[in-house]
């Protein structure tokens, strides 16, 4: 499960970016504007909980949500390994800290982003058995009974069931099978701000239903000198596959695992190849992220003043 961590004011300044002054900041405490702080030591610091983050964002934040839900995709075009968990998950912390709504649909078999919210799924216990799409597919369970709320407010999850599977075979008995998944999910879009994606690595029919449902298709890549060879295949692949329906915006974002000459190379490359897809900042390996990943903490809860945490809160604004 998530763990607890208490934020400073000097800590929520860096999250949000706000300039008010520290009195004016104890001021909307004062008010009720903003969630009481904890007091400790002898000194009275005043501290907030990271739950405390999305009602803070509030009244702090710069961001506003959209007029519109929009559904976004979160999918690599190669094997694990490239922070796409990693980044769906900070990402959707973010937009939560910022009080945007967010429901997160987990489509990978590891169950990996199900696990970080303390949900896991078992067919060896039946009363953990967590229903999901695929019980809503093929049950005629309601879609709201399975979205279940986690311990950070404003996000909300639909586990992955352990017949996630059974759902991917189900599909490929349907009729017009690339528009299941955005059938099962309609009657709660207008419930949220973003609705997010996070699928498995392998190119199946829920990591196709799950673009066709989109608007916005977000792929981390590697910088290594194999991905100058797999994006174009992966961005040509995905316009045959998805010829029947609009090609979705995409943005592509690179990641490093080491800060090389060669990779910032490979990277210069894949930006002079691809100018409109490859977004400005970049996923960075650092031993904070894999920290917070630990802790089951996002980075902007884990070390807010981490450099590493700047450049995630400078892709997620973008």
């Amino acid at each position: 499960m998530e763990q607890k961590k208490l934020l400073n004011f000097a800590q929520l300044q860096k999250i949000f970016d706000f300039d008010s002054s520290r009195t004016f900041f104890y001021q909307l405490e004062k008010n009720g504007t903003i969630p009481p702080s904890i007091r400790q030591n002898k000194q009275g610091y005043r501290y907030w909980q990271t739950e405390d983050l999305p009602l803070i964002g509030s009244v702090v934040s710069p961001i506003q949500g959209p007029p519109n839900t929009i559904i976004t995709a979160v999918y690599v075009s190669k094997g694990g390994g490239s922070h796409k968990t990693t980044f769906a998950y900070n990402f959707a912390k973010f937009l939560a800290m910022q009080s945007l709504k967010v429901l997160l649909v987990p489509l990978d078999f590891q169950q990996s982003m199900s696990k970080k919210f303390g949900f896991s799924n078992s067919t060896r216990k039946k009363e953990n058995f967590l229903p999901g799409l695929y019980e809503v597919a093929t049950q005629n369970t309601n879609i709201r009974e399975v979205i279940l709320e986690t311990n950070f407010p404003n996000i909300h999850i639909i586990p992955e069931s352990v017949n996630i599977v059974k759902l991917d075979v189900y599909i490929n008995s349907c009729s017009y099978r690339e528009n299941i998944i955005s059938d099962l999910i309609k009657p709660v879009t207008g419930d949220y701000d973003i609705i997010i994606f996070d699928n498995n690595p392998a190119w199946n029919n829920l990591t196709i239903n799950s673009i066709v449902a989109s608007e916005f298709l977000l792929s981390p890549i590697g910088t290594d000198s194999h991905s100058l060879e797999i994006v174009p295949i992966f961005l040509e692949m995905l316009g045959q596959q998805l010829s029947r329906h609009p090609l979705k915006d995409i943005m592509l974002i690179p990641g490093f695992t080491e800060n090389t000459a060669i990779k910032r190379g490979n990277l210069e490359a894949l930006r002079s190849q691809f100018p409109d897809k490859i977004t400005r900042n970049e996923i960075r390996k650092s031993s904070a992220i894999d920290e917070a990943n630990a802790c089951n903490l996002s980075i902007f809860e884990y070390d807010p003043k981490n450099a590493i945490c700047e450049e995630y809160k400078r892709l997620c604004n973008e």
